[in-house]
């Protein structure tokens, strides 16, 4: 996975983004969102962006700030950025939520959700542990899917999350739902991406994907 820009929210500390840039020191381009409370606060958000900036220039890459104002249409303003920001992305873009206020992180996550998927495939959701060693990733477009799933789907997402690899007629059997329903909703699961069909020697089994399974269990 070449990931060459990180977008991030960004409050009053520097480090948590950092840490992250330690990591990869192939981001060639950092985006930071910021949310203009009053000019005090934001003097100590562009202390931490400045920061963020000599590292980042220091290794010969390129920062960035912007900053949204709290109110009316500030998903909209994130949403517009993100799509911006998207269209002219060539490779992975990382979209860390560590940092910020709570505010900006949640209507983040709301814009997100509202992407059109030909620019959400291109989105790796990531978190990090604030105090403690640890981080969550997730595809935009398989959490997007998740969120999309109808009553069956979901049934039988649940059921084979918990019980592991299944067949059509195992999870038909455990469901309740009928058969003919069952092979064309894992058939639709898998080609979301979130299941995927293993063992096909013993009969076709469908098994979470690894990468969702890296977050949910």
């Amino acid at each position: 996975m070449v990931v060459t820009i990180l977008v991030t929210t960004l409050g009053f500390d520097a480090d948590l983004i950092l840490r992250e840039l330690s990591k990869s020191l192939d981001i060639k381009h950092i985006i930071c969102f910021s949310l203009w409370v009053d000019e005090a606060s934001f003097k100590r958000v562009q202390s931490a962006f400045n920061t963020i900036k000599f590292f980042v220039e220091k290794l010969g890459g390129k920062a960035e700030l912007r900053y949204f104002v709290m109110g009316k249409g500030l998903i909209r303003s994130i949403l517009n950025e993100l799509e911006k920001i998207a269209s002219e992305a060539k490779d992975v873009i990382v979209m860390n939520l560590t940092g910020g206020p709570r505010l900006l992180v949640v209507a983040t996550i709301i814009a997100l959700l509202m992407l059109d998927s030909r620019f959400a495939e291109k989105i790796i959701l990531s978190v990090e542990g604030e105090t403690f060693e640890g981080s969550l990733e997730i595809s935009l477009k398989l959490m997007k899917s998740l969120l999309r799933l109808d009553d069956d789907s979901e049934k039988i997402f649940r059921t084979i999350l918990i019980r592991g690899r299944m067949t059509a007629s195992e999870v038909s059997r455990e469901t309740g739902i009928p058969k003919s329903t069952t092979y064309k909703k894992l058939r639709e699961l898998a080609q979301m991406g979130l299941l995927i069909l293993v063992g096909k020697e013993k009969g076709e089994e469908y098994s979470i994907n690894p990468e969702l399974s890296m977050v949910l269990f």
